[in-house]
């Protein structure tokens, strides 16, 4: 079972201007200079990464590996991010994965370091790789909906890991009023966690939350393909835009 204590003291705060890496010893600040157009860029470059194909597909699934709760994949992505203050490619992001929390044990299998971990769980990179790959690309549609959200007068607004482990991607201050922000897919799988997380995980009592869902195909869709990418349309997230600036006339 997943040593969730073991990360506390730690956070990773992404702002428009600046990152920040939070440990039990200090504070650390790095500047950035990014926007949505060179996020766009990077991730044009990166394009959408899945390591198999149909013939393939079999030696990078396990079913254990699936239902396993294994350590954060926010974490890894976020501090990649911060140490290059830049968006990590996929093979940046899996070796720090491994490096940071996991044990070669031989050629080609691995575990868990007990440290997150004692329950002696195995797998191989390639089944490694086939669960955390689909989180990986999702989590360039959060950061370049940070900096999309951003580029509006008058929000400020950060990613904050602890923040994201109580289901929040982010914090928008906003004409004096304070929105949590949940980025998630419309599919039946990311609704049911969602609605998992509203009513067992999570207590959202303290913050107006305000929903960003991205329908990625369909005569609904709200996204654009970043060289296979998804990412939120400027019109949709403008759309979120008023429907702050609404609540805050409330």
């Amino acid at each position: 079972m997943l040593n969730k204590a073991c990360y506390d003291g730690l956070d990773i705060i992404v702002k428009p201007k600046d990152v920040t890496f939070i440990t039990r010893s200090g504070i650390n600040k790095k500047p950035l200079d990014l926007n949505q157009k060179k996020i766009r860029e990077q991730l044009r470059r990166i394009g959408f990464i899945c390591p198999y194909n149909k013939e393939t597909k079999y030696e990078y699934f396990s079913e254990d590996l699936e239902r396993y709760s294994i350590p954060y994949m926010n974490y890894i992505y976020y501090y990649e991010f911060y140490k290059r203050q830049r968006i990590p490619t996929f093979e940046e992001f899996l070796k720090s994965y491994l490096y940071i929390y996991c044990d070669q044990l031989n050629e080609s299998e691995y575990r868990i370091k007990p440290f997150f971990d004692n329950e002696n769980f195995k797998f191989n990179e390639k089944q490694l790789m086939g669960r955390v790959f689909r989180s990986y690309n999702s989590f360039h549609r959060e950061i370049e909906l940070l900096f999309q959200l951003a580029s509006y007068d008058g929000v400020e607004i950060k990613y904050s890991f602890q923040n994201d482990l109580r289901g929040i991607d982010f914090i928008v201050d906003f004409n004096g009023k304070k929105f949590g922000l949940a980025s998630y897919v419309n599919t039946s799988r990311s609704n049911n966690w969602k609605q998992i997380k509203n009513t067992l995980r999570h207590d959202y009592s303290d913050i107006e939350m305000i929903d960003i869902v991205a329908n990625i195909s369909g005569n609904n869709c709200n996204c654009d393909s970043c060289n296979g990418i998804y990412v939120y349309k400027n019109d949709f997230v403008a759309s979120k835009y008023f429907e702050m600036i609404k609540r805050t006339e409330n």
